[in-house]
């Protein structure tokens, strides 16, 4: 099975043990650059592997 760039990412952070609030920082930035230029899928991707990685924590 091929993997995608969102598994990719997740694997990743998660690995990197990257916190909590610099998760919710990036997806917050994925957010204010989406309303000013639109989403594209990496951006959407990149924002549902920071959600993977916090909601596993919970």
């Amino acid at each position: 099975m091929k993997e995608t760039f969102e598994s990719v990412m997740t694997r990743v952070l998660r690995d990197a043990k990257v916190s909590d609030s610099t998760l919710e920082e990036v997806r917050d930035k994925v957010d204010e650059v989406s309303s000013l230029h639109g989403t594209d899928s990496g951006m959407q991707e990149l924002k549902n592997a920071c959600d993977n990685v916090l909601n596993a924590k919970e």
